[in-house]
């Protein structure tokens, strides 16, 4: 994968250096008032006061100018120019690696939120467009080592934690997924399975002390340490906290990060990526508190020597995170890349909710590649000289046979293993099922009244066509039950 690393120091100078060698220059383009309207921006983010996308869009221009906009002083070439040669030289299907690397006195700039980029050249949110990955690189004073991918399955260690004390964790739609990928062995396209073994192999902690997540780290050795809770941040300390369990009192006992970084070094148990999920109810809207406890662990945890953290510096509702991670954990059980996991997440996620929420997973990477899992797509395979064991053998007129996709398909068939099956009924009976959850005996006819005439209009078109068809209803709906039917099947949609 090609890539370009953009370093910005504290004296406002800006480096761009792409792996075939070329450099370009800036300096940022950040004076007061940029920066005070950059945090207004913020506290809207926070409170959740955004409602248009033309607004975000005016962010990511502001944040687009900081780094692009101002060009070097000496005449050498501008970052931008970098940034256009690389992306017109890339072939189609490639990616380009885009990482923003923050040296030691330029730590006040990391909380900016740099995931809502916008290039106005391009007509796109830098952290969506399909030939970009978007992270943030860490800097630790050593080389770059790369991961050696490890043989399947992906190890995810899921730890679900509610105090007594502290509000509701709403997760069970994202562990439910998960759990689906691993229990049906549906990692992706592609997936080969492997004397019957899953791709995703998920064991999930519920209510955990202490003593507890260290036990499981031990019997697990996860590739993935997946938190799902309540997050706290001491300002004066510069220190987050994540609220495990007293097993005493069933209250509140904070795991510093030092702690869980000592955690990692007696059981000699490193996550390849640790996964700080802040989920709806994990805080309240405007707790900048609770949203910096995950952003203030990250850069901690690269410190330690974890190669890859993604972080939630928002709450995020529970059929987002959902969306997010069957796109995410079945990129990196593809063997994708952490960086490609997290892009893939946040397009599904946008391009079914034109909201903020594409912005709220944040890429903290020190590793230089990020993969955990060796490639199994076709090219990796064609490579080897070997047939795919994904593919079904040729028919007796030398035709490749179609499979059906399964009955209760996530998000990751594509469109060659439907067969028989129209995608359309998938899409029906995705919604009938939601539909079913419905108490109300009338709102659930009505609704039922409505899919048949849905069929029709879905009936013969594009996959594209379809999804901006469940998204207009979606967007039309205000009734939250109304609205995860229309979210379910849009989730039935194959990718």
């Amino acid at each position: 994968m090609s890539e370009i690393i953009i370093e910005i120091g504290n004296g406002g100078s800006i480096k761009a250096q792409s792996s075939g060698g070329a450099e370009g220059y800036g300096e940022l383009d950040l004076d007061p008032l940029r920066r005070d309207t950059i945090r207004v921006f913020e506290d809207w983010l926070l409170s959740n006061g955004i409602s248009k996308r033309q607004e975000l869009i005016v962010l990511g221009q502001h944040l687009y100018q900081a780094i692009f906009g101002r060009g070097d002083r000496k005449g050498r070439k501008c970052v931008s120019e970098i940034l256009k040669e690389k992306l017109d030289s890339i072939s189609k299907g490639e990616r380009l690696r885009l990482q923003l690397k923050f040296v030691e006195d330029s730590t006040h700039l990391i909380s900016l939120p740099w995931e809502f980029l916008y290039s106005l050249e391009r007509g796109s949110f830098l952290a969506t467009d399909v030939n970009l990955v978007l992270s943030r690189y860490m800097p630790l004073g050593t080389d770059r080592e790369p991961l050696q991918p490890e043989e399947g399955p992906l190890r995810i260690l899921i730890t679900i934690s509610r105090p007594k004390d502290q509000d509701e964790v709403i997760s069970r739609e994202v562990v439910q997924a998960i759990e689906d990928m691993a229990r049906d062995g549906r990692a992706g396209e592609g997936i080969a399975q492997e004397e019957n073994r899953p791709a995703i192999d998920v064991q999930v902690l519920r209510q955990p002390t202490l003593d507890a997540l260290e036990g499981a780290l031990k019997s697990k050795t996860p590739h993935v340490l997946h938190f799902i809770g309540h997050g706290k941040y001491d300002e004066k300390e510069k220190q987050g906290g994540l609220a495990l369990i007293d097993p005493n009192t069933g209250q509140t006992d904070w795991l510093d990060d030092a702690t869980l970084i000592e955690i990692f070094q007696h059981t000699e148990v490193f996550p390849r990526l640790v996964f700080l999920h802040m989920c709806e109810g994990g805080a309240a809207e405007g707790d900048a508190s609770a949203l910096q406890a995950f952003s203030g662990f990250a850069p901690k945890l690269i410190h330690a020597k974890i190669p890859c953290v993604v972080a939630m510096q928002y709450p995020i509702k529970n059929q987002d995170a959902r969306s997010f991670a069957i796109a995410f954990y079945g990129t990196l059980a593809k063997g994708g890349t952490v960086d490609e996991a997290v892009q893939d997440g946040r397009y599904s996620i946008d391009k079914l909710r034109k909201t903020r929420v594409f912005g709220t997973p944040v890429l903290y990477m020190h590793s230089a590649d990020g993969i955990i899992m060796p490639r199994k797509d076709s090219a990796a395979v064609a490579e080897r000289g070997m047939p795919s064991k994904s593919a079904p053998p040729p028919d007796a007129n030398g035709h490749a046979k179609i499979s059906p996709a399964p009955a209760t398909g996530g998000a990751f068939a594509g469109v060659e293993h439907h067969g028989i099956e129209k995608i359309e009924d998938r899409i029906i009976d995705a919604g009938s099922a939601r539909i079913d959850a419905i108490a109300d005996a009338q709102r659930k006819l009505a609704l039922l009244r409505r899919l048949p005439q849905l069929r029709g209009d879905l009936a013969g078109r594009s996959i594209h066509d379809m999804a901006n068809i469940l998204f207009c209803e979606w967007q039309k709906e205000r009734d939250e039950d109304v609205k995860l039917v229309w979210s379910a099947m849009m989730d039935a949609l194959p990718q």
